[in-house]
């Protein structure tokens, strides 16, 4: 969505820039890009409760939802079916592309 590009992913970039750049915990970047995506869409799937959604829906919410858990518990956002997942620098530009098929994806904008 063309809204979201300008007015969220643009200073969320310059705001990851800043913490990676610090040197201090690793900053992991993603974008929800499952469906008609928009901004806060991930959220039932982050908390693993998308009411009433289809099996593919519920698949990749069990999936974002253990990502979150592994962050919580280890420091690193992980699940079986997505990628490994790698810190953002800004060299590097590492963000995670949340989907059915999750890829990781550099200097996304």
């Amino acid at each position: 969505d063309q809204l979201d590009s300008t007015t969220i992913r643009l200073p969320l970039l310059t705001i990851m820039f800043h913490k990676a750049d610090q040197g201090g915990a690793p900053v992991y970047a993603y974008v929800f890009t499952y469906g008609n995506s928009y901004h806060g869409a991930e959220i039932p799937y982050v908390f693993d409760n998308v009411v009433d959604g289809t099996e593919e829906e519920q698949a990749l919410a069990d999936q974002i939802s253990q990502a979150w858990i592994n962050f919580a518990r280890n420091d690193v956002p992980s699940a079986d079916g997505i990628p490994e997942w790698e810190p953002y620098t800004r060299e590097s530009g590492a963000t995670m592309l949340l989907d059915t098929e999750s890829q990781l994806h550099y200097h996304h904008v």
